[in-house]
């Protein structure tokens, strides 16, 4: 007997961690192959390439340089001659006015964008993901209560014909009966419609297979979204917790905001290097000769080495034009991130006040389908023993249906919101 009933246990834990290992590899493979999580990581991908490219701008440059010159009465050099030359150059940045260094810090806050935006679309698909769980629940419970009502109502037919049959029916109950049955079978019906449009666009969504067969498995047996509620759960606590110093220190759009900042001082320093001084080694070996015949000789090496400093005087007041250009900028982007603020913290507020009402909506509309659904089966006991008529138990039954959707509805805007305050304070779905 213990052995039984630990074997059972065994079989429900397996199962459970079943559930929940198939909800996570849903929830992984719907971001990764998200067309548009592909795209951000294109992205973050070529900029982390760029700044390999920008820091090479820091290294020698070397080049090998063949020329032949030709010319004809120079001063000093009577005639027509011609020079060749062959030689091997190199060529080491020393000091660029701030543009090479700034144009590496450049590129690595762009790559700090690219992957916040990427994680910002991670998160995102994963919401989608469990948003579409969390309007397919709803839709799966209606199924299976309007098949149940149609299996008590096709009993009931049975039970009011063969009274008809006694003579001990009304002369109502039959045709009651029987409107009831069909009644439910066209409930039935559109509540498998509504399901398999929803299944269609969920799958339009998905590519990878293995979240497919997991959207048709949940689909197909009698689902009872333990795993989806267990993370949620989960979730909630996180994100009731949250307050506004949290948010604003998580909040990934003002992280983006003040990335955006540092884009701008850095890229300002980037244009202000070309108005700066610089400093370059250059470095110069090869031969020079005037026929190609003694061109590699001895003597006719060629060996230079010059320290070559570059200063800007008059760059056409462009410098000055960067500076009020860059303020402008500054002033805007400023009034933006204030206006983010704001933003922000009203829609924290707004929606950590509905979610409040809805919980307690939910609570209610729980209560409401637990008394229906108690009120159903009592009904249904009464309308045996013939202490109540056909018409009593269909009014109960319509309670029941009205009371199952309002709940499921009020269940899925509920963790809907919770999810959209969550991603306020950057809480990842667990």
């Amino acid at each position: 007997m213990n052995f039984s009933f630990g074997l059972l246990n065994t079989l429900v834990l397996i199962f459970t961690i079943n559930a929940h290992a198939d909800l996570n590899q849903y929830l992984d493979n719907f971001s990764q192959f998200s067309h548009n999580l592909k795209q951000k990581q294109s992205e973050s991908n070529s900029l982390k390439h760029q700044i390999r490219e920008t820091k090479g701008s820091l290294y020698p440059k070397i080049d090998f340089n063949i020329s032949k010159m030709s010319y004809k009465n120079l001063q000093g050099i009577p005639g027509s001659n011609d020079r060749y030359s062959a030689t091997l150059d190199l060529v080491q940045p020393i000091y660029t006015g701030g543009s090479l260094y700034y144009g590496v810090e450049y590129a690595k806050i762009q790559l700090q964008t690219a992957d916040l935006e990427l994680e910002v679309t991670k998160e995102k698909t994963r919401m989608q993901a469990i948003g579409y769980l969390l309007n397919l629940l709803p839709l799966l419970e209606a199924k299976k209560i309007a098949n149940s009502q149609l299996q008590t109502a096709e009993r009931n037919l049975k039970i009011i014909t063969r009274k008809q049959k006694l003579g001990n029916a009304r002369i109502y109950e039959l045709n009651q009966a029987k409107a009831e049955q069909l009644a439910r079978r066209i409930s039935a019906r559109e509540a498998q419609i509504q399901l398999d449009n929803f299944k269609k666009e969920i799958l339009s969504q998905i590519e990878q297979a293995e979240a497919i067969q997991y959207i048709n498995k949940i689909i197909s047996s009698n689902w009872d979204a333990k795993d989806l509620k267990n993370k949620l759960d989960t979730f909630e606590s996180k994100a009731l917790a949250l307050n506004f110093d949290a948010i604003r220190l998580h909040n990934r759009d003002l992280k983006a905001m003040e990335l955006a900042r540092k884009t701008l001082d850095t890229g300002h320093k980037v244009d202000l290097g070309s108005d700066n001084p610089s400093l370059q080694l250059v470095a110069s070996s090869g031969y020079s000769s005037n026929t190609t015949d003694t061109w590699f000789d001895s003597g006719k090496e060629t060996h230079t080495l010059t320290l070559a400093a570059k200063v800007p005087l008059f760059s056409g007041l462009s410098s000055v034009f960067k500076k009020k250009a860059y303020h402008e900028s500054s002033l805007a982007l400023e009034q933006q991130k204030l206006e983010l603020h704001r933003s922000i913290k009203l829609a924290f507020e707004n929606t950590k006040k509905e979610i409040l009402k809805r919980k307690e909506l939910l609570a209610l509309n729980k209560d409401w389908l637990k008394e229906a659904d108690e009120s159903l089966a009592k009904a249904s006991k009464s309308y045996r023993n013939g202490q109540i008529n056909f018409l009593q138990l269909s009014q109960i039954q319509q309670s029941l249906d009205a009371a199952s959707r309002q709940y499921w509805a009020a269940w899925a805007e509920y963790y809907q919101m919770l999810l959209e305050l969550g991603y306020l304070g950057a809480i990842k779905i667990p």
